[in-house]
């Protein structure tokens, strides 16, 4: 078999039918096809995680699957692989369902013509290739907070926020095992969430399964919510972590990431893949401290400390705010800006449903928001002049 043949996997219980098309297709023509065979669903998904194959032929209607219920497992096992169907049946209803469904065609056994059913696999690999093209990978932001508190997740909303109006594709995603906040910042309640992934392998977390996660927010943001029903709530692996953030960087400019405080094997995944990590950190010497050790402890992880900057937040007017140029000493690390208190602007954003940056623009906690997502789209992080 020439090695650039086209692998099809092909899905029928009817081995007379089967045998026909494997006829067709070992016709002389090029490409050449090589085609493989099962008759059940279970062996089909089996023989998918086992082997590439280059497009799939199936019938919808088998001893162990039936109709849409056929075509979304295979598509879910087999992730951007292209699906012709080949049924016995005129169902214009299932053949508007499957092809919205993302089917590349839709045969029917009865009208089965073997100078079409070559062409027709082929294009199907074409098209799927012309869909799909290589993305380029966007920037990973990760912020985390120095301890519980910080007001990571208000940071990481509104510097998403500037970056969309910026005309950026922005990704915002609350990689949280539990219920976060991004829904109280945005004012919204997610029909979809994290939580349909915790469920999958790594390897089965997938663009299309990210996408069918993706909720769009009325400013434009495409956001990737924290489960939001305790009963989703689930631990994140590390593989998990990693497939999430590399799948979502090839579908945006930016993907801007709110993670947990807590330093577990995902978390630390997660901050490994991030293009830069910003610490948000209360200006107070308990919170300074905590971010002191937490540097530490990823610089042991293998972070560099270029990858690495902080916000300083203030929550409230202190007498004795610590200095900024001494916050920099502790640290060793560039700062991109401090957030002055605004407590009541940021209850009222809240209350709107809107991030501050959208609710109050003019407010200097939202000027220096700006400007902090300023510092990190640009070539190279700029940290504030102190």
């Amino acid at each position: 078999m020439p090695e650039n043949a086209i692998k099809v996997l092909m899905l029928e219980d009817d081995f007379q039918i089967a045998e026909l098309v494997q006829a067709i297709l070992n016709r002389p023509q090029s490409p050449a096809f090589e085609v493989s065979h099962v008759a059940t669903l279970a062996a089909a998904v089996q023989k998918l995680q086992a082997e590439r194959c280059d497009v799939i032929l199936a019938d919808l209607t088998l001893p162990d699957s039936d109709g849409l219920a056929t075509f979304q497992a295979l598509d879910h096992t087999a992730s951007g692989v292209p699906i012709v169907v080949l049924t016995g049946h005129e169902d214009l209803e299932l053949e508007t369902k499957i092809l919205s469904a993302g089917a590349q065609d839709y045969l029917v056994k009865s009208h089965l013509d073997p100078r079409v059913l070559g062409k027709t696999l082929r294009c199907a690999v074409q098209r799927q290739r012309v869909q799909q093209p290589q993305a380029k990978e966007g920037r990973i932001i990760g912020f985390i907070g120095a301890k519980g508190g910080a007001g990571t997740t208000t940071v990481a909303v509104n510097v998403a926020h500037v970056l969309s109006r910026q005309g950026k594709n922005i990704i915002a995603a609350e990689l949280r095992p539990y219920f976060g906040t991004f829904s109280i910042e945005l004012g919204q309640e997610p029909a979809q969430d994290l939580g349909g992934l915790l469920g999958l392998s790594s390897s089965m977390i997938s663009a299309q399964e990210l996408r069918k996660r993706l909720v769009h927010s009325p400013s434009g943001l495409r956001v990737l919510f924290s489960p939001q029903r305790i009963v989703d709530f689930k631990e994140i692996e590390a593989e998990q972590a990693d497939a999430i953030l590399q799948g979502l960087s090839h579908m945006a400019d930016y993907t801007i990431v709110d993670l947990p405080p807590q330093p577990t094997a995902a978390c630390i995944a997660a901050l490994k893949d991030c293009h830069y990590i910003v610490l948000v950190v209360a200006r107070e010497p308990v919170s300074v401290q905590s971010a002191k050790r937490f540097l530490e402890h990823l610089k042991k992880s293998g972070v560099t400390v270029s990858q690495l900057a902080a916000v300083i937040v203030s929550h409230a007017p202190i007498d004795a705010p610590m200095e900024l140029r001494h916050i920099t000493t502790q640290l060793g690390c560039a700062i991109l800006g401090a957030v002055p208190p605004a407590t009541e602007a940021l209850s009222r954003a809240q209350r709107a449903g809107a991030p501050l940056v959208v609710a109050d623009p003019d407010n200097a906690a939202a000027v220096a928001l700006a400007e902090i997502a300023a510092r990190l789209s640009a070539e190279s992080i700029t940290p504030l002049r102190l």
